[in-house]
């Protein structure tokens, strides 16, 4: 069993006014209730979910003072199959173990514990059963993914940030509320000190009348936010081996979110004069005729939930502003070979995010940047990253739950680097977040700005007439321009 340790942030919050209240209900726009949908105010580090009823309730402080007070020595572990804390100070602490598709198996432990150490023990696992153990220390979540198999666990924080600044007003602060499958909505708050907002949610099109989403339309940036676990594929590019592709995976009741991202020295947003290490200018109908990701999801019982390919962008049948969209496996380069097309929620790239959602029509020359890919101050939002995500309903999975993703091929044209590229996950290895070695690091966050008719979205540098019949429907018939890479799961 690998150890991994990560220090405890405590956050000391000293409220000073009066809270406010905001309650109400989520409904399909039938008025009908919609259960476990998620209601959150992030600048404030509020979050709900709805009840059977699709009644909600949260309370916010709207002025404190806050202090981040880091406690050296504080740690959470899992080691030998017990959670394991070690505690300088007081804290409120619950352990939960979660089957991956989302079910509560167990509650460790729910309570404020004193300092000193504590440890819990997980329940044996059977060989092929793979858990989420979640920690909440304080205000500091910790998720473990554990498979016995492997004799191994991942630990990730995925809460610890320094408390928000709150200003004295909760005017201006957005509530988002969300459920997988449907289009969320974000609302403005006002200073009222008890508010009602009853919020209807427009169901997402489903199978071959669907168009790729954002995470913030379908929800899934913030249940991979909060819940995502990583998994980290090396390989060999150029003569090195490095981070070549992450999978972070959501297993909430609400879907199996699934987000696959690609070092952006192998393949990246740009083309045209924007092309970033391509050797050549780079022309966006390579982008548009080829470009896909090829996924296979199965179950604790060894069955494939859902096999198919992810389109990265397109425009044959598109019938939306601009003439293009991401299309999963309903069309494009997509193909959905096994699986239940009712299953798939939602699907998106941040390619499509970036015409679409961000309204940069954009169709000849990617906005420029450099090496380190730096934001364009002309088009901020530009994600130069390529990601493919991938919601599906639980329902797939059956009773037994979802057990793992594999990534089985990609194909990106034309090639950026080696032509054939093997991948693994590798043990042995450090990958270290943030640092200069980590090639995921010039993800942007996930922004909720809906760009409105206002917003300059599009062609002020000439290259663009928006119009999609541009060519871009010629076929790449150019062999030794193909990027496939060739995946070597491990198990």
């Amino acid at each position: 069993m690998v150890t991994l340790i990560c220090a405890v942030l405590f956050l000391a919050v000293s409220t000073i006014q009066a809270q406010i209240s905001i309650s109400g209900t989520v409904t399909n726009t039938d008025g009908e209730p919609i259960a476990g949908a998620s209601v959150s105010v992030p600048e404030l580090e509020s979050f709900v979910y709805t009840n059977d009823e699709g009644e909600y309730e949260i309370t916010i402080s709207p002025l404190s003072v806050q202090r981040s007070n880091p406690i050296k020595g504080q740690n959470v572990r899992l080691q030998n199959g017990r959670v394991m804390l070690s505690m300088d100070k007081s804290a409120s602490v619950r352990v939960e173990v979660f089957s991956l598709n989302g079910r509560l198996e167990r509650l460790l432990v729910d309570s404020d514990l004193a300092a000193g150490d504590h440890s819990f023990p997980v329940d044996p696992f059977s060989a092929s059963t793979i858990r989420l153990v979640r920690a909440t220390v304080g205000q500091s979540v910790y998720t473990a993914r554990v498979n016995s198999l492997q004799q191994t666990a991942q630990l990730k924080p995925i809460g610890i940030t320094d408390a928000p600044n709150r200003s004295a007003a909760i005017s201006g602060n957005v509530m988002r509320v969300s459920r997988a499958g449907y289009r969320s909505e974000h609302v403005e708050l006002s200073d009222d000190a008890s508010q009602i907002v009853d919020v209807a949610l427009e169901r997402l099109p489903q199978g071959d009348e669907s168009l790729g989403t954002s995470p913030v339309e379908d929800g899934s940036g913030e249940r991979i936010e909060r819940y995502g676990v990583e998994q980290i594929y090396w390989g060999e590019l150029n003569g090195e081996l490095v981070p070549l592709v992450k999978i972070v995976t959501a297993v909430t009741e609400q879907a199996v979110d699934i987000n696959v991202i690609f070092n952006p020295h192998f393949t990246d947003n740009t083309y045209g004069t924007g092309s970033v290490g391509w050797g050549r200018n780079r022309p966006f109908h390579n982008v548009v005729t080829s470009n896909h990701v090829r996924l296979a999801a199965t179950n604790n019982d060894g069955d494939t939930a859902f096999y198919g390919e992810l389109d990265q962008i397109h425009k044959k049948g598109v019938n939306n502003e601009s003439g293009y969209a991401a299309l999963g496996p309903f069309g494009g380069d997509g193909d959905l070979i096994i699986g239940d097309p009712d299953h798939i929620l939602s699907y998106g790239t941040s390619t499509c995010d970036n015409i679409n959602y961000h309204g940069y029509h954009l169709f000849e020359n990617s906005p420029q940047t450099d090496e380190s890919f730096t934001p364009n101050p002309d088009y901020p939002n530009w994600e130069y990253l390529v990601v493919y995500r991938l919601s599906l309903d639980p329902e797939a999975f059956g009773e037994s739950g979802f057990r793992d993703v594999q990534m089985t091929h990609v194909h990106s044209s034309p090639a950026k680097g080696d032509d054939t590229i093997g991948i693994e996950e590798r043990d042995d290895l450090e990958y270290v977040p943030g640092s200069d070695d980590d090639p995921f690091r010039y993800l942007l966050p996930v922004n909720p700005h809906v760009p409105s008719d206002d917003d300059d979205d599009s062609s002020d540098d000439g290259d663009d007439s928006g119009d999609p019949s541009d060519g871009d429907d010629d076929e790449d018939d150019d062999d030794k321009d193909d990027d496939p890479i060739d995946f070597d799961p491990v198990h």
